[in-house]
C-alpha cells in the first residue's frame, strides 16, 4: 500500500486523493481496502514504518506532511481486522534514532492486544552500514527485532565498537 502522507494535516488530504485514495479527514479510506485484503487472505505491506513526521525530509519546508499518523491509521485498520502486517524502510537507517522508529512501528510496547509485524524488510543496503559506529548499531537492531535484551553502551569506549574493552 502506498504511503502518501504529504498533506495529511490538511481536511481534504489531497495527496491522497491525487493518488486515488479518498481519505479525507471524515471518512476512513482505507477501510474498504483493507477489507480487500482480508477478503483475499492477503498480507498489509506498508513502507515509512520509519520516518518520523518533523523530519522526513531534512531541509525541505513540509508543515502538512504527517507519516507517523498515516502510518497509524493504515497499522490500526489492518490489525483490527486481524491482518498480518508487513514492512520495510523507505530510507537508509543508519542511526538509534531510526531503528528505535521501525521497533515502535513494529513492535509497539505495551500493545494491550500484542501487535506486531509478521516480517520487516531492512532494504537500503550500502557500504555506509558497514562502517564501525553504523554496522554496531545495525546488530543492536537485529538483535532488538529479535526481542534480545540489549544494553546501551556508547559507540565512544576506547575499543570504539561500542563493546565493552576486555583489558
Amino acid at each position: 500500500l502506498a504511503s502518501i502522507y504529504w498533506w495529511y494535516k490538511t481536511a481534504s488530504h489531497a495527496a491522497e486523493l491525487t493518488a486515488g485514495y479518498y481519505n479525507p479527514c471524515n471518512r476512513d479510506g482505507y477501510a474498504a481496502i483493507i477489507a480487500m485484503l482480508k477478503r483475499n487472505g492477503v498480507s498489509l505491506n506498508i513502507a515509512c514504518v520509519d520516518l518520523h513526521t518533523l523530519n522526513q525530509h531534512e531541509g525541505f519546508l513540509e508543515p502538512f506532511a504527517d507519516p507517523e499518523r498515516l502510518v497509524w491509521q493504515v497499522l490500526n485498520a489492518g490489525w483490527d481486522v486481524g491482518l498480518p502486517v508487513v514492512s520495510e524502510n523507505s530510507l537508509p537507517c543508519l542511526n538509534r534514532v531510526s531503528y528505535n522508529k521501525v521497533l515502535d512501528n513494529t513492535k509497539p510496547m505495551n500493545d494491550p492486544d500484542g501487535r506486531h509485524f509478521s516480517s520487516f524488510t531492512y532494504l537500503r543496503l550500502s557500504p555506509l552500514l558497514m562502517e564501525r559506529q553504523n554496522f554496531v548499531e545495525f546488530e543492536r537492531f537485529v538483535k532488538r527485532m529479535h526481542g534480545e535484551a540489549v544494553l546501551d553502551l556508547q559507540l565512544s569506549q576506547q575499543n570504539g565498537w561500542g563493546y565493552p574493552d576486555t583489558d
